[in-house]
Parts: structure tokens; C-alpha cells; sequence
């Protein structure tokens, strides 16, 4: 992973300063959500979402009867929001959920 992780982030950081379109095709939902601003999930040949990522795994149960597992996060942040904490659900990284249940603890004191 730590190879993976320093690849995509060398990749990403070209996307960024030359501007260049990156395509990339992975089941991990996990770089996915890290790395990508559109989201396009294919099954069979056939497109079925297509947006950004925070969107797409709103469809997190579609996913799942397709084969793919959005990130962990995802699913974190949907079980808070069941047992009654106002969390932010569109958090897909780490980052984004640590931030977001740091705002949701901040707000209920």
C-alpha cells in the first residue's frame, strides 16, 4: 500500500500542476475517494453512476449488490447518523470523517 500510495499521490500531483486527465481504474473505493474528482462504476459494460465520488456513495447499498464496498468511512458515518449523531454523511476520507465528527462533537457541548 505505501508504494500504491506514493504512485497515486506522484499521479495526482501532475493532474494537478499540468492539469493532464488521469483515468483511473481500480475496485478500490478507498484510493477512489482519495484520489478522483468523477466517478464513473461500470457493471456488465454498462454505466451505472456517474458523478462525483461523495454522490456515488451516497448509493453505497447499490454498490454493494454490484460487488463493490464504498469506503469504510461510508459506512461509518451512515451508522453514526443511525444511532442519532448529526454527522456530516458526505465524508469519504479519513480526513473528511475526523473533521466531521470533530465538528458534530464540537456543536453537541
Amino acid at each position: 500500500p505505501k508504494g500504491r500510495d506514493e504512485i497515486l499521490d506522484m499521479v495526482s500531483e501532475m493532474h494537478v500542476r499540468y492539469g493532464i486527465t488521469v483515468i483511473l481504474v481500480s475496485h478500490s473505493m478507498e484510493d477512489v475517494a482519495k484520489y478522483v474528482d468523477r466517478l464513473i462504476v461500470m457493471n456488465q459494460g454498462e454505466v451505472r453512476f456517474d458523478g462525483r465520488p461523495v454522490e456515488v456513495f451516497h448509493h453505497y447499498k447499490e454498490l454493494e449488490e454490484i460487488g463493490l464496498a464504498a469506503p469504510q468511512t461510508t459506512y461509518l458515518m451512515q451508522e453514526l447518523k443511525k444511532r442519532g449523531a448529526d454527522v456530516n454523511t458526505d465524508a469519504t476520507t479519513v480526513e473528511e470523517a475526523a473533521d466531521a465528527i470533530e465538528a458534530w462533537l464540537k456543536a453537541s457541548k
